[in-house]
């Protein structure tokens, strides 16, 4: 309904210019803070100029938030503090120079195999065979290098001398007194607290086992993402035995297809990252409760059925990201693009933020968008032989390894993409790109 022709223009004239009024105001507001935000960013990305030395009576910083419990106090706060890339120097014992030694054997193993096979170029079958993080299928002991063993007994012999003349020595710990005590009583409470790490923030994240557990049982309970299941477990294998039996070993032989092939997968963990950055300052986290915690779903599959064929198509479709305008590095490499831009004056500023995105992802629009942009670009890739065709069997077969455990019961994504296994980043990207796309036409 036309609101104007039955307006008095008068009437009409004032809402407009009220309206227009109102708009600039807000564009202005949000101009403001994005460049507020892009200044931030800049000023965090210039490298630090300052002093390297370490201030002796300077605060460190918190690295630790605390949900749901009044626990934690301040020897437990004091080891929390130092975050979890933090690392504990442990004493001198007879393991841990087993483990040195164990580090020079293993470079020992390597270095014989070299020399046995000589300085060839490698194949491509035997560079993935060497590059494949996954642990063999069995060891094959090189043959005796006479020319390099008296080298590496004296490189043992002088590495193990090193370990034992610092177990001589007082030991030096690189924790506090305060420190050492929280982490005993850490680990103590080990058995009703649950320590996992902020989604954005990278600090530790503490609250109670069992808000952990009413989190994501609530999480779970959307029936038209998660459903419990029996046999989505048994099924899902079989896809991924038969796209490796069936793609991968015509293509890149036995070895590799044998390699791929785990038969002993582990069924991927579902856990929950807090989103410590939604958690209002004003509120009281000792007393918050799951339903004001706000969390990002990770199902973690390392090890599980899919994880090594998600691998190989990470190696074969990772190339494909520099053909993706919407792929973005790092911040660096975001601000470097955005000074490229040419801004009119006169233009705004706009950000915008999708609720689920991975899971409102549709897989099949997902997998039709890579295989365009594999069909565009295959011959200036590296792409191991494969066509088209069996890429996206290979991917079909990923993502619809969506099968997880929590609390001893076996559960499947309906729907979207499942969050943190590898092989998923370059499908949603590629999506993405091409839903933005889709939808900037359409507004024109």
């Amino acid at each position: 309904m036309d609101i104007k022709s039955h307006l008095d223009p008068k009437v009409w004239k004032s809402i407009s210019a009220f309206n227009q009024r109102v708009c600039t105001q807000l564009r202005n507001q949000e101009h403001l803070r994005l460049e507020k935000k892009l200044e931030h960013l800049r000023t965090k990305a210039q490298p630090h100029v300052g002093s390297s030395f370490m201030k002796m009576n300077s605060v460190p910083p918190k690295r630790h938030t605390v949900v749901g419990t009044n626990e934690v106090d301040s020897d437990m706060a004091a080891a929390l503090n130092l975050g979890p890339s933090f690392a504990v120097a442990p004493k001198v014992n007879n393991a841990i120079v087993d483990k040195a030694l164990c580090g020079v054997h293993q470079f020992a193993h390597r270095l014989r195999w070299r020399l046995q096979k000589g300085a060839t170029v490698l194949d491509r079958q035997s560079a993935l065979l060497s590059s494949m993080p996954f642990p063999a299928r069995g060891i094959k002991l090189p043959k005796a290098a006479p020319e390099v063993d008296s080298r590496l007994a004296s490189l043992e012999i002088a590495i193990q001398r090193v370990y034992l003349s610092e177990a001589t020595r007082t030991y030096r710990s690189n924790v506090t007194t305060s420190e050492r005590r929280g982490i005993s009583k850490l680990l103590r409470l080990k058995d009703r607290l649950r320590y996992t790490v902020g989604d954005k923030c990278g600090s530790f994240v503490v609250m109670p086992q069992s808000m952990d557990k009413a989190i994501t049982k609530k999480v779970l309970s959307d029936s038209t993402i998660y459903r419990e299941t029996t046999m989505a477990c048994t099924k899902t294998c079989e896809e991924v035995i038969q796209a490796i039996t069936t793609v991968v070993r015509p293509r890149l032989g036995v070895a590799v297809a044998r390699q791929l092939l785990d038969s002993h997968p582990i069924v991927p963990t579902f856990y929950n990252l807090v989103k410590t950055h939604k958690l209002s300052s004003a509120t009281d986290l000792s007393t918050i409760g799951p339903d004001d915690i706000r969390t990002r779903p990770i199902i973690s599959s390392c090890g599980g059925p899919s994880d090594r064929l998600s691998w190989l198509l990470v190696k074969a479709l990772s190339p494909l990201l520099q053909f993706v305008g919407a792929h973005i590095v790092n911040v660096d490499d975001f601000l470097a693009s955005l000074s490229q831009c040419k801004i009119p004056s006169t233009a705004s500023y706009a950000s915008f933020d999708v609720t689920s995105l991975y899971t409102n992802v549709n897989n099949n629009n997902a997998v039709d968008a890579v295989i365009s942009l594999y069909q565009q670009h295959q011959s200036q890739i590296p792409s191991m032989g494969f066509n088209a065709n069996e890429i996206k069997i290979m991917l079909d077969a990923v993502l619809a390894c969506n099968i997880f455990c929590f609390n001893d019961k076996i559960f499947e994504q309906r729907r979207g993409l499942a969050i943190a296994p590898t092989g998923r980043g370059t499908a949603l990207r590629r999506y993405w790109l091409s839903f933005s796309w889709i939808t900037s036409n359409a507004c024109r």
